[in-house]
């Protein structure tokens, strides 16, 4: 889990679309696993809460994540850890009736900022969604 402990703390985002982000990422179940309660402010007034569940899976050695928001959004990822200095979570998701396959990749900047990629799979090719440039402030 301490792969993921770049997370930990008060996460403020600013998405390219102008969408902002903001929550804390705490351990949870002795540490077992990271929650990240998270707000997200739209540009047309909308607001949505969320959680993201992020843990280790030692049956099948991967990071596996879980999430899910009040405006209907769900599902899972997985990874196999830090790669050439990306973090790459894959997975499949549901937005009421639509289904998507999602790829989130994450990049260290420094110890307290990272960029989060969020990308869709159409028609055979990954194409961008949105970029997360976000800060935190580590948990006291």
């Amino acid at each position: 889990m301490h792969d993921l402990d770049f997370l930990l703390g008060s996460i403020s985002c600013v998405l390219n679309t102008g969408t902002k982000m903001t929550g804390e990422i705490r351990p949870v179940l002795g540490g077992s696993y990271y929650e990240f309660q998270l707000t997200v402010n739209r540009e047309n007034g909308q607001q949505v809460n969320g959680k993201f569940v992020l843990g280790w899976n030692a049956a099948d050695e991967v990071f596996s994540s879980y999430y899910y928001d009040d405006a209907g959004m769900q599902g899972s990822s997985t990874s196999p850890g830090w790669f050439d200095g990306r973090l790459t979570f894959e997975g499949r998701y549901t937005l009421g009736e639509e289904h998507a396959d999602l790829r989130t990749v994450f990049k260290r900047i420094d110890e307290d900022h990272f960029i989060v990629e969020e990308l869709i799979l159409q028609d055979g090719e990954w194409k961008l969604l949105d970029t997360q440039d976000t800060h935190r402030t580590p948990l006291q």
